[in-house]
């Protein structure tokens, strides 16, 4: 089970269960005062007191210190306690809270709904899956492992599919993550459902008239539930079952490398994304499944686009990669459209990250050559801009997409890549703003997208690629 699924069902593996353990009516027996034979009495006569939003099990009555009973949150509840235990001032008490507002502040929790804080940090969180930039989620900073991944399995996703996209969700709600893809030679988008321990179990392809473009995911009627944005028009409302229907389409025009967020601080999600080569487009979310009309800023020559806090007026920002070979940041004004805040020219670039590789407290921007075998690293300043670029070579091939996460558990923030020709590529985050040596995965032709999760029982980061050429989604799962 992933993490997430920890959190929906608690079960006490306690140092025993306590069915029947005396008889509930307070005879002593033996060793009790006043009696002889029998049973001793209980420490803790009766039942536990049942959770809000919970059960126990029906046969959970009286117990000594130490036993423990089993457990249950409802469906739309989590619980953070372990068990339920018999103490020596009696049986201890458990709450379910709202699996759509784990800090309790009122606001749902994304991706289930948009509660940008689930940790109480104080900071907003908006990507789900290991690839959260902003934020000091446990998915992307609870992780273990020894920085080093083993191949898994691959999934083909149909003749000549041609996957532009893969991101990752929960979307049948079961706790494991699962994948969709967004595919343009065959018009379809591909749903896996995850089985918890790093395989998928493929559903047929949805047969949309459309594909191609990037694929993001979040909960945009607010129903508990995730949806898809796919193939740069199609808003797919999930059913509660991991199945689709098809809502009101909108129109981001040629935009690429799109994200789902609140920009406009209203507690609904609207989708931001970069026009091949004219300007950064948002849509901004009812709360609904439906979206407002689309407002752009202007931007020439535009070609990937990554979303992050560069300043800390709490307003998303972004930073872009543009045909002229800079990098450059503009800051949210909070109403979907962004002001240009500074440049930085480099060698051509495409791919585009955010995280903090130096851990100053300053999101920093990564950006990946697509044509040759380097990115550059430009660190931010807290204010909006970034800092000279620093080039690290990849000895494996050019970056079609790239991510800043912890996949070693140290706190520094890494770098995996996905090249185009090559595989999958990652390096150790130095804590310092750099990254060592580029280690290598051969996962056949065409590696075009890549996204991040817990897809197996255990704590390491997983990632998920998606391979254009060979049609596949092929998965490598952290040692």
């Amino acid at each position: 089970m992933s993490r997430i699924g920890m959190w929906i069902v608690a079960v006490v593996v306690g140092s025993s269960l306590a069915v029947g353990c005396g008889n509930g009516e307070g005879d002593p027996g033996t060793g009790g005062t006043g009696g002889t034979g029998g049973t001793p009495a209980a420490d803790c006569a009766g039942r536990p007191a049942t959770p809000n939003n919970g059960s126990i099990e029906e046969s959970c009555v009286d117990g000594t210190v130490g036993d423990a009973c089993v457990f249950a949150c409802d469906p739309e509840y989590v619980s953070f306690d372990a068990e339920i235990e018999c103490t020596s001032s009696g049986w201890s008490e458990v709450t379910c809270v709202s699996q759509f507002d784990l800090d309790g502040d009122g606001l749902r929790r994304f991706p289930w709904g948009p509660d940008f804080d689930d940790d109480d940090d104080g900071e907003l969180q908006f990507v789900i899956g290991g690839n959260d930039h902003a934020d000091d989620d446990p998915s992307s900073t609870g992780t273990t492992g020894d920085g080093t991944f083993t191949v898994g399995d691959t999934y083909p996703l149909g003749a000549s599919a041609g996957p532009t996209g893969i991101e990752t969700a929960d979307f049948d709600n079961d706790g494991d993550l699962d994948l969709v893809t967004t595919n343009q030679n065959n018009d379809t988008v591909s749903v896996l459902l995850g089985n918890g321990d790093g395989t998928f179990t493929a559903e047929p392809p949805l047969e949309l008239g459309t594909g191609g473009g990037s694929v993001s995911v979040g909960d945009f009627n607010e129903d508990g539930y995730v949806d898809i944005f796919a193939a740069r028009t199609l808003i797919l409302i999930n059913d509660g079952d991991g199945t689709f229907t098809e809502a009101d389409p909108i129109s981001i025009g040629d935009a690429i490398s799109t994200h789902v967020a609140d920009l406009d601080g209203d507690g609904h999600l609207d989708i931001v994304g970069a026009r091949y080569s004219t300007s950064i487009i948002a849509v901004l979310g009812n709360g609904d499944g439906t979206f407002q009309a689309p407002v752009e800023t202007a931007q020439a020559r535009t070609s990937n686009i990554a979303i992050g806090h560069l300043d800390a007026d709490g307003v998303l920002d972004v930073a872009l990669t543009t045909f002229d070979s800079t990098v450059r940041t503009f800051v949210g004004d909070g109403d979907g459209t962004f002001t240009f805040r500074m440049e930085r020219s480099t060698s051509y670039v495409g791919p585009v990250a955010m995280g903090d590789l130096d851990g100053d407290g300053n999101t920093d921007v990564v950006a990946g050559n697509p044509i040759g075998k380097e990115i550059v690293i430009l660190l931010g300043t807290g204010n909006g801009d970034i800092g000279a670029p620093s080039t690290v070579f990849v000895e494996n091939g050019a970056a079609g997409e790239l991510l800043v996460v912890d996949f070693n558990g140290d706190g520094d923030r890494d770098l995996a890549l996905v090249t185009q020709s090559d595989g999958f590529s990652y390096a150790i985050g130095d804590g310092a703003g750099s990254v060592g040596g580029f280690s290598y995965r051969d996962l056949g032709t065409g590696e075009l997208r890549l996204t991040a999760g817990f897809f197996d029982e255990g704590t390491t980061l997983d990632f998920a690629v998606a391979a254009i050429i060979s049609d596949d989604a092929v998965i490598v799962l952290g040692d």
